[in-house]
């Protein structure tokens, strides 16, 4: 209950277990774990100023606006690696100013390739109880070095997830969070180079079927939950955008920038676009995603 408690207090609406099994799941695990999903990222020469630049110029391209977010201001960048473990911390517990979403301190950790994250503090609430800010502070997004051709994906993925997680109600199903980063992700690989996205696309499923196994070996394990409700609407949303017209693309990212604008919610375009968990279990859908 406490969690559920803090979930609501955050804007979400609902998220937890699936309504029921559906034999098309079993279906999809056992395509996914008959297939090499063993993926092949290759190690590049860049700095972070290209990695930024690069996915900020693929935003301007796909948006025509992002909205800015708090985070710690620069008298304060000594707290950043000490933060990561402090959550839920107030925002006037330090100092934090209104930055675009691409001046977000950046951490290198070294690990493993295909992996990011994005520290965020403080709760959310309606803007207008803080004059139009939400007070939720983003204090740094974590990058893996050495840097790999899925490093520009990681952080796309990590700018999205500033945009959504901290407009407050922006997403109502707690389990939909990653839709929209792991949708972007699959956006930019496509349209920097096919090899990458089809590289990125198999780490994803491949984390998909792990995430179907750990849902049903355990009821309460809300993250596998979460990958499992969003990698597959993703993968139905990319679906149905690269098999639209250019009109039709066009309409889908208008509707991506009013979630990102405040306007609508990200549930209010899936369901408009006929979106479910139970439409997205579709292994052609999946089988066309790993073979463009």
């Amino acid at each position: 209950m406490e969690k559920r408690d803090s979930l609501i207090k955050c804007g979400y609406e609902c998220g937890f277990a699936p309504k029921k099994f559906d034999s098309r799941i079993e279906d999809i695990s056992s395509f996914l774990m008959a297939t090499d999903l063993e993926s092949k990222p290759f190690y590049i020469q860049a700095n972070l100023k290209r990695i930024i630049n690069l996915t900020e110029a693929f935003y301007s391209q796909c948006f025509t606006s992002l909205h800015s977010v708090l985070s710690l201001d620069k008298t304060d960048s000594s707290l950043y690696p000490s933060l990561q473990s402090q959550n839920n911390i107030p925002p006037q517990s330090f100092v934090v100013r209104e930055y675009s979403p691409f001046r977000i301190p950046i951490i290198l950790k070294n690990g493993y390739t295909f992996s990011s994250s994005m520290v965020l503090h403080g709760f959310k609430c309606p803007r207008e109880e803080l004059g139009g800010l939400n007070p939720v502070v983003v204090s740094q997004i974590n990058l893996k070095k050495p840097f790999t051709d899925f490093s520009f994906i990681c952080y796309a993925h990590e700018i999205m997830h500033s945009q959504i997680d901290t407009l407050y109600g922006a997403v109502k199903d707690y389990h939909n969070i990653e839709v929209l980063p792991i949708f972007i992700e699959k956006l930019m690989a496509y349209a920097l180079d096919l090899d990458v996205f089809h590289e990125i696309e198999k780490e994803r499923l491949y984390f998909l079927c792990v995430s179907i196994r750990n849902m049903f070996d355990d009821k309460t394990d809300n993250t596998s939950f979460k990958y499992y409700y969003s990698t597959l609407k993703a993968e139905a949303l990319f679906d149905m955008f690269i098999n639209s017209s250019e009109n039709d693309r066009k309409v889908i990212m208008d509707y991506i920038q009013m979630i990102i604008n405040g306007e609508i919610t990200l549930e209010e375009v899936l369901d408009g676009f006929g979106i479910t968990i139970e439409s997205s279990l579709n292994l052609n859908a999946i089988k066309r995603n790993l073979s463009r």
